[in-house]
């Protein structure tokens, strides 16, 4: 999983414009159906004592250690900015 640079930059200044500047990112993961995968973000401010952390781009983001393994490798989380949101996209 990885975030590009584009995406990072766009969510500190989201999370600056809420008031959350310094919290991170919280990735949640659905599975309607077997190999099925649907994602979301949120803001946190402290990880749950099961969560995997990780840093990119000086964004950190929270992972359940339940979900990490339904997480795709190849999986990219882009900013759109002519759609001026967030995409989940797998890499080329």
């Amino acid at each position: 999983m990885d975030i590009s640079e584009e995406a990072s930059e766009e969510l500190k200044k989201l999370m600056e414009k809420k008031g959350k500047r310094g919290w991170a990112v919280r990735l949640l993961v659905h599975s309607p159906s077997p190999n099925k995968y649907s994602y979301a973000m949120d803001f946190e401010k402290k990880p749950a004592k099961d969560d995997v952390v990780l840093e990119r781009h000086g964004l950190k983001i929270f992972i359940s250690k339940n979900h990490v393994a339904s997480i795709e490798k190849d999986l990219v989380i882009k900013y759109d900015c002519r759609e001026g949101g967030f995409r989940f996209v797998k890499r080329p």
